[in-house]
């Protein structure tokens, strides 16, 4: 967790906590204007990608192959109800990229790679948090490597 400071005689000092083992801390407000404004919350999450690798052997047929990986998203903190959304940024070496379940915490790439050819598919996963609203970017990749030993 992040260490939080407090201005306290005119220097900056680490918050003291009320009680040893205390819940962590899960959103700190300041005041702003007479209003409470949320300027952190105790949520982060992580994506985790996944690779295709296949050897055709010694068959240069089929050319090209659909491929279907798995990816995911892994939160901590907040609420507890999140919502997820995610898309490619880019790819490299493949085609017809497509996403299936892209609202889910795991979602599924499709992409079609060419024998003989390596590739990548990069994404992003925006991690809301449903009841405060605050959101994570995560970002994770795929790999492909379909090759025959001709």
């Amino acid at each position: 967790m992040a260490q939080i400071y407090v201005a306290r005689n005119g220097a900056w000092n680490p918050a003291r906590y009320l009680r040893a083992n205390a819940a962590t801390v899960k959103t700190v407000r300041v005041a702003r204007g007479g209003v409470w404004v949320p300027v952190y919350y105790g949520m982060t999450a992580s994506a985790t990608g996944g690779n295709f690798t296949r050897n055709n052997g010694n068959s240069s047929t089929p050319r090209t192959i659909a491929t279907a990986i798995g990816v995911s998203a892994a939160v901590s903190g907040g609420s507890g109800s999140y919502s997820y959304a995610w898309s490619v940024t880019g790819s490299s070496g493949v085609t017809a990229v497509s996403l299936a379940n892209a609202n889910a915490s795991g979602c599924t790439v499709y992409a079609t790679c060419s024998i003989n050819g390596g590739g990548s598919v990069s994404l992003q996963c925006v991690v809301t948090d449903n009841s405060s609203g605050y959101a994570v970017v995560v970002y994770t990749s795929t790999s492909y490597n379909y090759y025959n030993t001709l």
